[in-house]
């Protein structure tokens, strides 16, 4: 079920309001900057980095809140878990495939439908290659969806070899596989590749080569749990230093594909994203009227897959040639996706999640 708004963490959800604005200003790009060519003015990070880190604090949160005190996790809990995670993200994904599928079948939208198809439907559309040619902004779900699947599944197996303890032993070393993992990945394959579209195929957009973004909020649900000292006392101190450092490492990204940015800048990024958590988690309360930042929080994820396909096809039918009905239709797409995606929060996300606690 959605928090309450008086369970809701205000600091969480300008991450998450951010998150999908900066994945907005990344693809109406296309829209402002023939009039603005400098826009947005200042170096930016991709929006889906932010959501990789908030989901592992979240859903690493919640599963480390699930395990008993004795340590004990059944069988049961980990079905209802990915059952629940499953709830929360499959219908809309599953709804905006078929939307996809239907709007590139009519011509509507750019797209091929081939034999590749039917890996969207195991989510191995970007496990070790990049298939781009349909439903492009998937890839991010696909990354998280093989996390959802294999973190709770491995907790579960250290939990029930019971030769260690999982909170100070286990836990760690799970997140430290999460963390070397895709790094060792990167590092093994980085010469074999060699431009920037390929940069994008095998090194950004990649289950392989993502998971220690969501390695890094898993860290840091840990840290708050079984280090609250440490999370409270130097949490001003992490902001600034990740406030810094994620603005070096926005400029650093406008390199050619290097090999520093094939491999330790996809590591340092969600780092810098991490050690802004436990700030803003410590801010509960949105005072501002209307709560826009609640209210934006919640139908991020419907905003996440309704904005592609409205540039998609502002850009295959729409072609202005004056900087005032460029800006009018900037206005004018951000508004629909808005729209659309209260709309299809409302009366398809919310309900079909509501049916995870039945």
């Amino acid at each position: 079920m959605e928090k309450d708004s008086s369970q809701r963490i205000f600091g969480l959800d300008i991450l998450r309001t951010l998150a999908i604005i900066l994945v907005l200003l990344g693809h109406s790009s296309g829209i402002i900057c023939p009039a603005f060519p400098a826009f947005p003015w200042i170096p930016i990070p991709d929006g889906v980095d932010l959501f990789f880190v908030l989901s592992g604090f979240l859903v690493g949160g919640i599963l480390m809140d699930g395990i008993r005190s004795d340590g004990q996790w059944s069988f049961t809990d980990l079905r209802q878990f990915i059952r629940r995670r499953w709830f929360r993200t499959l219908p809309n994904y599953f709804l905006f495939l078929f939307i996809n599928i239907i709007l590139v079948n009519q011509g509507v939208i750019f797209g091929e439908l081939n034999r590749h198809l039917i890996t969207f439907f195991f989510f191995l559309q970007n496990f070790h290659i990049t298939y781009f040619d349909l439903f492009t902004e998937s890839w991010s779900l696909s990354v998280e969806e093989w996390f959802y699947l294999s973190f709770p599944i491995l907790c579960f197996l250290s939990l029930k070899l019971r030769k260690v303890k999982f909170s100070s032993v286990s836990l760690p070393l799970i997140i430290s596989g999460y963390l070397l993992f895709p790094l060792l990945y990167r590092i093994l394959t980085a010469g074999s590749i060699t431009t920037d579209e390929h940069y994008e195929l095998f090194f950004r957009k990649l289950v392989l080569t993502r998971l220690d973004s969501i390695g890094f909020g898993i860290l840091a649900a840990w840290f708050k749990r079984w280090r609250p000292v440490f999370w409270q006392r130097f949490r001003l101190v992490a902001f600034f230093t990740g406030i810094v450092l994620l603005f070096f490492l926005c400029r650093m990204h406008t390199m050619p594909a290097t090999f520093y940015l094939k491999t330790l800048h996809l590591t340092l990024l969600p780092l810098s994203i991490a050690i802004l958590l436990p700030a803003l988690d410590s801010v509960k309360t949105e005072k501002l009227p209307g709560k826009p930042f609640a209210f934006i929080s919640r139908i991020s994820y419907s905003m996440y897959f309704c904005n592609s396909l409205i540039f998609q096809i502002y850009y295959h039918y729409f072609h202005p040639e004056t900087t005032i009905i460029r800006l009018v239709s900037f206005a004018g797409c951000w508004f629909a996706i808005i729209l659309i995606s209260w709309l299809n929060f409302s009366f398809f996300e919310r309900p079909l999640t509501g049916l995870r606690d039945k």
